[in-house]
């Protein structure tokens, strides 16, 4: 089984490319899954500083990133595209205008999944998404 994560800033092109290519590759192979964590722009530097300390990467600038179970950087959106074509020979099936829809609807969901979680004191600054587990996000 393959176990992927994938993070980025929701609003971005670049996490709405990575995000479509593994909703594709987890509908095309059967063994495939996938983690998103996706947060609202004004928060991401601080989820991708905890990405950079937990797992050990230099992420920079980057508004995707993407590794694998055992700790392997694959790298940004263009990096996996890359990966899931030699891998799996799949390339993305949207236009870059569609990724710019993807992303704007990325935004709005996130924003209204994060108003919905406002039980805590503490406020989440991502969203945490299974491809195996049903929400309102998949």
């Amino acid at each position: 089984m393959a176990h992927f994560y994938i993070a980025g800033d929701a609003q971005s092109v670049s996490f709405a490319r990575g995000e479509r290519l593994c909703d594709q590759c987890h509908a095309l192979l059967p063994h495939f899954q996938f983690t998103k964590l996706i947060s609202p722009t004004e928060n991401w530097r601080n989820v991708s500083a905890d990405i950079n300390q937990k797992w050990g990467f230099q992420l920079g600038e980057n508004r995707c990133v993407v590794w694998n179970a055992n700790g392997r950087l694959l790298g940004n959106d263009l990096e996996w595209e890359k990966y899931v074509h030699e891998t799996y020979n799949i390339d993305i099936d949207v236009s870059s205008k569609q990724l710019l829809d993807i992303a704007d609807e990325n935004e709005a969901a996130v924003r209204s999944m994060l108003a919905e979680m406002e039980m805590t004191e503490e406020e989440p600054n991502h969203i945490v998404v299974n491809s195996w587990e049903k929400s309102a996000y998949n």
